[in-house]
């Protein structure tokens, strides 16, 4: 049987502590596998006495710190119960296109949905809204067929800065 060797390379990080000051060595190692196992060994009692650095996650780029957010698993509960929504963006509406106008043709051709429809702020000469709809129901919206021609109807995007669900 034949012994292959291998080359590997090895990263060390050393920790020196000389006159008041810390620095941290970077020693690369070009060895064998055999050399590999031959490395000085740590002494774990001199590990632990080692004083450590406490390493936290850093802020986000804006400055702000991360939210913390739960979202709940007990099915127990029967006193409050959450709903799955799916918030969906149409767009390249005709301009001056009313909520009342996407309402009625939402009860024309999905009867038996209930959609919540609000009007989007765009950029341009187009009208946009937000549709909300149960996450179960969000395929049957998304029927190419039933939707006039050039209107488009995507997952909506929310802005990450700005405070967008209804009150």
């Amino acid at each position: 049987m034949t012994k292959f060797r291998r080359k590997t390379h090895v990263r060390i990080y050393h920790f020196e502590e000389s006159g008041g000051k810390s620095s941290i060595k970077d020693m690369r190692r070009n060895e064998t596998e055999d050399e590999v196992g031959k490395l000085e060994k740590v002494d774990v009692e001199e590990v632990e006495e080692e004083q450590w650095i406490e390493v936290s996650r850093k802020h986000s780029r804006n400055g702000r710190k991360r939210r913390n957010m739960v979202v709940g698993r007990c099915k127990e509960n029967d006193e409050l119960t959450g709903v799955k929504k799916e918030w969906l963006h149409l767009g390249k509406l005709r301009n001056g296109t009313t909520v009342e106008q996407v309402e009625t043709f939402l009860q024309k051709y999905f009867p038996n949905l209930e959609v919540s429809v609000e009007c989007v702020d765009s950029k341009g000469s187009n009208c946009s809204f937000r549709l909300g709809v149960d996450y179960s129901n969000k395929e049957i919206l998304m029927n190419s067929e039933v939707w006039p021609e050039n209107v488009t109807l995507r997952r909506f995007l929310f802005r990450r800065h700005v405070g967008v669900l209804p009150q």
